[in-house]
């Protein structure tokens, strides 16, 4: 019999941060007649896989388990779960990985990709209001609703209600 291979599947895997969940698929096919274990790396293309992934084994982990097959066992499930956050962000995309398979086994489509969409509103600006005796400093504090994975910046400007520029009420 040949060699072991390990396989991960889906090639391609999307989740939601509001409730995405999958299953994934390890499968071993060859000679499966001695035990084995497999370990799996997670890397970020684009975004922190420890921020946004969770794998979902005894408990729940941003590292990926180490999966264990026993004799003639073809196949391990692997439960993978997008963490919702309340940050706005671009989508997020993950690579997983079969790594350090044991013996001389080999490796067939071995890698998943993991896209995990956003779900968060963009947040938005505000200015405090504040009252000043005249000819008093006015100090205003401008904040940001929610935390952004964006640049985010704005232009704060004054306009005359009661108080006007050009009496000289403010500058």
């Amino acid at each position: 019999l040949p060699e072991p291979e390990y396989r991960l599947l889906p090639a391609v895997v999307a989740l939601s941060e509001s409730g995405g969940l999958a299953s994934l698929r390890l499968v071993r096919s060859g000679n499966v007649s001695a035990a084995a274990t497999v370990r799996l790396a997670v890397n970020g293309v684009a975004g922190t896989p420890s921020d946004d992934l969770r794998f979902l084994y005894s408990g729940i982990s941003a590292t990926p388990p180490p999966v264990s097959f026993v004799a003639g066992q073809s196949e391990a499930l692997l439960d993978l779960a997008a963490f919702n956050d309340v940050m706005d962000e671009p989508g997020e995309l993950f690579t997983l990985t079969v790594m350090n398979a044991a013996g001389t086994a080999r490796l067939g489509p071995s890698e998943t990709i993991v896209i995990v969409g956003d779900n968060d509103a963009q947040p938005s600006f505000s200015v405090s209001d504040v009252t000043v005796i005249e000819g008093g400093l006015a100090n205003f504090t401008v904040s940001l609703s929610s935390p952004s994975g964006y640049s985010t910046q704005c232009i704060v400007t004054t306009s005359d209600q009661s108080a006007r520029a050009s009496d000289g009420d403010f500058s």
